[in-house]
């Protein structure tokens, strides 16, 4: 299997993915590595050309995470012109590194004249001398001048040091080479690795490969290459340095600049785009630039390179950017992951840039990447409101995308809108049922996931039961998931575990699914679903009667919640709201409830607001005040007066006669009639802010006057919903157990001989 892949989502914890990749990869050398004297198996890991990094590189830090976890049998070898860098100071501290110096490795004077007998049959001592004090001991420069004459040069001054080496190969290398060899040089330096084919295109000699192989004979600083893509070659990177440095002298500026655009055109066609970026940014090229943007910024997303995408976007001039609606999309992709606000801002520039062009699938693309930053904050949802409004006369149901991938996008989109403004809207059947459709189509599987989760909470809110368990079984049968990102894997343990809590109502396998993604998440770093997760298991250990486990999930979400999370913040109350309402705490649930009604209103979300409505009512309910219960009550019913009988009716059914039994009022046996019956219907067994003895008192009323009675039995069981208070229990109650000894003895396990 392939080694884990840098993807978006672990940009934020970048070191646990540094820190997992490094033990992925010890592991499999250990498992191939050679048997080592103490009967296990040994590898080497060898850095090259470490110096290549800045000095102030986060990179470093990615590297010192991987040496923290260095196993038994293996060692790393870092190869490089500077002294370690400062994020390796513990590891010297712990004498965990040897350092093998210049001092070292620089030939000594018997080591050269070995050198130059065994490779060029120089047996002159003084030669030896003259060479050995002239290189300071440096090997290449001991291949390069073991060739010359005895006498050249020998009473020239000392060499200068190795901040010289550009002049040092002009004058006592480059200029004995033919004038065909040093233009072919020039040619081929502008990048780091070269094909053959790539080297004639741009030479335009025929025998570019004799020539390159040549130089490796010669060990003329250039190496072969093999690997997936076949063989390369490489130059030495002094002398590509110098070769880079003096192309202007050699090929003039005209040449010079053409060189530089064939190498990047050459580069980008090879899949090299880094190595053609790097070019284009040289040659301000910036046409070019924007041109391998556009066509390579996907691929860089996919695998979490956001910020070199950034990086290349920064370099172009503003005015070259702010004209293109394009690049400016592809910075708001960039910077999606790191700030909402600035991704935002992008988006709203390109959208509205492209909106006014005829066909423009990219106005929609940029549109929906607005909608995910809103969506992405849990804030405030009704500024969804005015990019909906945007698109009214563009969007005309799903049969208006043209693009696969522009549909995707925006179907997503609009059932994140669905969800958050407008759940019972008449007008969301198109795109739920777009949704559903795509789930079976040939679409990356992360891309199904991500329309699932906000899918699924649609029909478990709208009381759809139904389509919500035949959502879970068309991604059941997808393969594909397992090898899927790790964002993908910890959204389908979160979309199970939603599913297991508010519709099986299965705490045990809820809470093995949240433990599940929260694992996933830790192991890869990728913690952009941790308060969904804490979330519900928040509320599932509520099913089990365990307030203990739930304040240990909120006591984990709340440190990750942000300021501008309205949603999240009121979750967070919420969820100490039910923990007050079981604990018959009701002046504490008041204080939450108002708490939470108030983040509601700010997310301007009407499910949370309907729902918080009938948590403060039972708080009321609890106080006795149950004039201001009715009121809340009355509040609930008219955000959802115009919508179908689903749950919701349900809920404020119950929550109405649950008042009218308390307060000894006739006519609570409708509401309880109508509320089993929707909830029958959908097989309903759970809600939020659930109350164990609420529902008692409800059931025990419901099966009193022979409401729904099969399902209520089947409900009290499911919920083990425990035994009103009073000394006559319901004569028709499900006890788990029931001895019968009056007439013939007989027991019941469940209703059953």
């Amino acid at each position: 299997s392939p080694m884990p892949s840098l993807i978006p989502e672990s940009l934020t914890s970048i070191r646990t993915f540094a820190r997992r990749y490094f033990e992925e990869l010890y592991a499999r050398l250990l498992r191939h590595g050679a048997p080592s004297g103490n009967g296990g198996r040994g590898a080497v890991v060898v850095f090259d050309d470490y110096h290549e990094i800045p000095s102030n590189s986060e990179f470093h830090d990615l590297i010192a995470s991987g040496l923290d976890s260095i196993p038994d049998g293996l060692r790393v070898i870092f190869i490089s012109r500077y002294e370690p860098p400062s994020r390796f100071v513990r590891f010297k501290a712990r004498d965990k590194i040897s350092i093998v110096g210049w001092d070292e490795i620089r030939f000594t004077l018997k080591e050269t004249e070995a050198m130059l007998r065994s490779v060029f049959n120089r047996k002159e001592k003084h030669y030896a001398e003259f060479l050995h004090k002239k290189t300071q001991g440096w090997a290449a420069g001991l291949v390069l001048l073991g060739p010359g004459t005895a006498d050249e040069g020998m009473n020239r001054d000392e060499p200068p040091g190795m901040e010289d080496v550009f002049s040092y190969f002009a004058e006592e290398i480059f200029q004995y080479l033919d004038g065909r060899l040093q233009a072919f040089l020039f040619k081929t330096a502008f990048l780091p690795e070269i094909t053959t084919s790539m080297a004639e295109a741009l030479t335009g000699m025929s025998d570019a490969r004799e020539i390159l192989s040549e130089l490796c004979r010669n060990n003329f600083f250039a190496v072969l290459h093999s690997g997936e893509e076949g063989q390369t070659y490489r130059y030495h990177p002094l002398l590509r340095g110098f070769l880079r440095s003096r192309a202007t002298d050699f090929l003039g500026t005209t040449e010079l600049l053409s060189v530089r655009s064939r190498s990047a055109v050459i580069a980008e066609g090879s899949g090299r785009i880094e190595d053609a970026a790097g070019l284009y940014i040289e040659t301000k090229d910036w046409e070019g630039l924007s041109s391998l943007i556009i066509n390579s910024a996907r691929g860089l997303i996919a695998v979490g390179r956001n910020q070199t995408l950034e990086t290349w976007l920064m370099k172009i001039p503003r005015s070259v950017f702010e004209s293109s609606p394009l690049l400016q999309y592809w910075m708001g992709v960039a910077r999606l992951p790191f700030s909402t606000h600035e991704s935002r801002a992008y988006f709203d520039t390109s959208f509205k840039a492209l909106k006014g062009r005829e066909g423009s699938a990219s106005a929609m693309l940029s549109w929906a990447g607005a909608v995910e930053t809103i969506f992405l904050e849990r804030g405030d949802f009704s500024r969804l409101d005015w990019w909906l409004s945007e698109v009214d006369d563009i969007l005309k149901g799903p049969a208006s995308i043209t693009s696969g991938r522009v549909l995707t996008s925006v179907v997503k989109a609009m059932v994140e809108i669905i969800l958050s403004r407008r759940p019972f809207s008449p007008e969301n059947t198109p795109w739920i049922k777009k949704g559903v459709e795509l789930l079976t189509e040939d679409i990356p599987v992360e891309e199904k996931l991500a329309i699932a989760d906000p899918l699924q909470l649609y029909f478990i809110y709208t009381g759809d039961h139904l389509s919500a368990s035949e959502l879970i079984s068309i991604l059941e049968s997808n393969p594909a998931i397992s090898e899927a990102s790790p964002l993908a894997r910890i959204r389908w343990s979160l979309i199970r575990a939603v599913h297991t809590h508010m519709v099986d109502v299965s705490p045990d396998d809820c809470l093995k699914y949240i433990q599940e993604g929260l694992k996933t998440a830790e192991d890869t770093g990728v913690h952009l679903l941790d308060i969904p997760l804490y979330q519900t298991g928040a509320y599932a250990s509520l099913i089990r009667g365990d307030i203990k486990t739930s304040e240990e999930f909120l006591k984990k979400m709340l440190p990750l919640v942000k300021p501008y999370s309205f949603f999240d913040i009121g979750n967070c109350s919420s969820i100490k709201l039910s923990h007050d309402l079981m604990r018959k705490r009701y002046l504490s649930a008041l204080k939450n409830a108002a708490k939470t009604i108030r983040m509601a209103f700010r997310t301007g979300s009407p499910i949370p607001i309907f729902l918080t409505y009938l948590g403060m009512a039972q708080a009321l309910i609890g106080l006795g005040r149950y004039r201001a219960a009715r009121n809340q009550i009355e509040k609930a019913r008219k955000i959802i007066k115009d919508t179908r009988e689903t749950n919701a009716w349900s809920w404020l059914y119950l929550i109405e006669a649950y008042l009218l039994i308390k307060k000894g009022e006739a006519g609570y046996e409708e509401h309880l009639k109508r509320a089993f019956e929707i909830s029958a219907r959908q097989q309903h067994l759970n809600a939020l802010h659930w109350n164990p003895e609420v529902m008692s008192v409800l059931c025990a009323a419901a099966l009193e006057h022979g409401i729904e009675t099969g399902y209520v039995k089947a409900l009290i069981r499911r919920r083990n919903i425990p035994l009103p208070k009073g000394d006559h229990p319901p004569a028709d109650w499900p006890f788990p157990v029931v001895i019968r000894t009056l007439g013939e003895f007989t027991i019941l396990i469940d209703g059953r001989p």
